[in-house]
């Protein structure tokens, strides 16, 4: 809403959004504030890309020894864990009871 009202006053022009728009190519208001828009989403995904990563650290997903050559994985083997879905099955068969 704010960045209506700034574009709708003339805060924010629309020449603004694209500089090296031909002379007679006008940006019209509702384009720039769609890309104002957009913007301020990407810098909020940014935010709380930083949150995210400080609320649920990885480290407690580390392995307790180091890798070594004998018990790393395979790139397949990390996929095929991705997509299998078996241990969704297990665990609803486990703690399911009778559902």
């Amino acid at each position: 809403i704010a960045l209506v009202i700034l574009v709708q006053f003339e805060i924010l022009k629309p020449s603004d959004l694209a500089p090296n728009r031909p002379a007679g190519e006008e940006v019209s208001k509702s384009e720039l504030a769609t890309a104002l828009n957009n913007v301020l989403i990407c810098l909020e995904m940014f935010l709380a890309a930083l949150a995210h990563a400080n609320a649920f650290p990885a480290k407690e997903y580390y392995p307790q020894e180091p890798l070594t050559p004998s018990n790393q994985r395979g790139i397949m083997r990390n996929i095929w864990d991705m997509f299998n879905v078996l241990d969704v099955f297990h665990d609803t068969k486990e703690f399911g009871g009778d559902m």
